[in-house]
Parts: structure tokens; C-alpha cells; sequence
């Protein structure tokens, strides 16, 4: 057995946080060439992923279907770890593990990344394989993190889980329907929905996010939405390239484009009805990015205060 020790993160500024992080990763990429680790696994010490584990611990998701307390929708940023926690724990302990942080809450990175990219119109990336997607999306995450960390609070993770929510359902929707063939391209024709529905919306309007996540689940006029377009998608990937293989040609950017801007759909108006206005969406954005931003101040200010005056002297 190797073990390389590295200084704990308590003590340490946010660049040598920063630093340690870097060495840590360049430790596992050199030291496993011969094991088949997954670039997800050594972006995993990313403030970005940091900071979503913080506050899924943090945010919980109200009790729904009976349940009389909340429970936790477990990020996990690295691997195994939601295993981990239990191997210490006795079996009372294991059963209120899983009772509040229930295995089908456990979100990995590589799977939010494919419910977030396809919230953001890209099931093009989305198709190409988790760790594929995962290396395309943490460009957005790098670029998210310089210009505002902020903005990874309370209402963004909420507002993440919820995609994870609505990917799972049309995941589920179009496994169980009729027209849906054993075998067939469900892996290309839910973000291919999903996305198509988001290019849809009109402008100034949004997805009712703080709906989904207070249910736990879509509403009703979303439901009937997937329903209905899912099965135009798998007709239109099926027939659009004869004698190609769908979840090749789906990859392309091109195959995205054409679906996007050639396939013609109109939403239903119930859909329509129950969408909310995208201004008070940024403004509860705003509000929140502000909260977190006064949060941190508060955060550096104990800090300062708890290195005490000869630390400063």
C-alpha cells in the first residue's frame, strides 16, 4: 500500500485550499494511469462540487407522499461516499441513514450534469456518455464559478434538483409507455424532449420550479407535455437518418440544430398556463446570490475573529 499524507484544509487560506486540491488531483491522475478512472473522479475537488455536497446537506426536501419529515437529496461528489458514510454505523443507525438520505435521492455529478446540460438545451452533449458530458459541462462550471460563485446557493441547488426530478420522470414516462419499443433509444429521446420543451417556452416565462420542488415531482400539465412529445421524438430520430445509428448521429450538434429549429411543435395551453414568470424567477435568483454573498462575509468575518489578535500582530 502507498499513503501519501497531505496537510488537512483547516488553517489554510483559500489559495492553499486551492493549491492542496491541485496536488491532490495530480496525485491520483499520475498515481492511477493503470486503473480506469474517470476525469469526473479527479474534478471532483472543484469548489463548484464542494459547495453543492454543503448544501445538500444543508437543503432538504419537504416531506411528501405521507412521509412525516424531510429528507436530503445526497450529492455525491466523489465516488462511493454515500456507501461510505454507513460503514461505520450500526444497523439502527444505517436504517435513519437511508430513511433521511433514501438511495433514490443519491445524485452523482455525472448524473446532474446530464439533467443540468439538458435543462440548458444541449442533449447533444448529453448523448455522448456520462463522462463525455461531464468534461463538456465542467467548462460551464469553471465559467460559472470565476464570474459568480454566488450563484451556487439554495435556490440553484433546489432549482438542480428539480432537474434531476424532471429527467427522471420523463425517463420513467417513456419507459412505461405503449409506443415505446423494448430496447429502443430512450437514452437519445428524453433530452431531446426535455430540451425541445425548454426551446419552446416563450420568452419572459419559465419552467414552475418552486412547484416541482414543494411536490416533489412534475404537475400534471408537465406530465401530459412529455407524453405527447416523446413519442414525436422517437419517431422523428427513428426516421430522420435511415440506416444510421441514432445515438451516433444524435451526438452531432448538427442533428441538434435541424430537430431544434425544423421540427415544428406547439405547447399545449395547459402546459403554457402553468408556467411562471421568468423576472420574479431572477429575482429570487438575485435575492439568494446576495444572501450567499452576505453569508460569506460573515463566514471571512468569524474567521478573522477567530484567529485572535496575536495571530494578527
Amino acid at each position: 500500500m502507498k499513503l501519501t499524507v497531505l496537510n488537512s484544509h483547516e488553517g489554510l487560506t483559500d489559495e492553499e485550499i486551492d493549491l492542496n486540491n491541485l496536488v491532490i488531483q495530480k496525485i491520483s491522475e499520475c498515481a492511477n494511469t493503470q486503473n480506469p478512472v474517470s476525469e469526473a473522479d479527479f474534478f471532483s475537488n472543484h469548489p463548484y462540487h464542494r459547495e453543492m455536497e454543503i448544501l445538500s446537506a444543508k437543503v432538504l426536501a419537504p416531506p411528501v407522499d405521507g412521509c412525516p419529515y424531510s429528507t436530503r437529496w445526497y450529492y455525491e461528489r466523489s465516488r462511493g461516499k454515500w456507501q461510505q458514510e454507513q460503514m461505520k454505523l450500526t444497523k439502527a443507525e444505517i436504517k435513519h441513514f437511508r430513511e433521511k438520505s433514501p438511495r433514490k435521492q443519491l445524485v452523482k455529478k455525472e448524473k446532474l450534469a446530464k439533467c443540468l446540460n439538458t435543462i440548458y438545451m444541449n442533449p447533444h452533449q448529453v448523448v455522448t456518455g456520462s463522462a463525455r458530458n461531464m468534461k463538456l459541462f465542467s467548462d460551464h462550471i469553471n465559467s460559472l464559478w470565476e464570474k459568480s460563485k454566488e450563484s451556487i446557493n439554495e435556490v440553484y441547488f433546489k432549482k438542480a434538483i428539480c432537474t434531476v426530478i424532471i429527467f427522471d420522470e420523463a425517463d420513467n414516462i417513456v419507459n412505461k409507455s405503449e409506443w415505446y419499443p423494448t430496447g429502443g433509444n430512450k437514452a437519445q429521446i428524453v433530452p431531446y424532449t426535455i430540451a425541445k420543451i425548454m426551446t419552446c417556452i416563450p420568452d419572459k416565462f419559465d419552467i414552475d420550479y418552486a412547484r416541482i420542488w414543494k411536490y416533489q415531482r412534475l404537475y400534471p400539465s408537465f406530465v401530459h407535455e412529455i407524453e405527447i412529445l416523446a413519442e414525436k421524438v422517437l419517431y422523428w430520430i427513428d426516421n430522420t437518418r435511415q440506416g444510421v445509428i441514432p445515438r451516433e448521429y444524435t451526438k452531432k450538434a448538427t442533428t441538434w440544430k435541424e430537430f431544434k429549429d425544423n421540427f415544428h411543435y406547439i405547447l399545449s395551453d395547459k402546459f403554457v398556463n402553468d408556467l411562471v414568470s421568468l423576472s420574479f424567477s431572477k429575482q429570487e435568483e438575485q435575492a439568494a446570490k446576495k444572501q450567499s454573498l452576505f453569508d460569506n462575509n460573515i463566514e471571512i468575518s468569524v474567521q478573522i475573529f477567530n484567529k485572535g489578535a496575536e495571530y494578527w500582530l
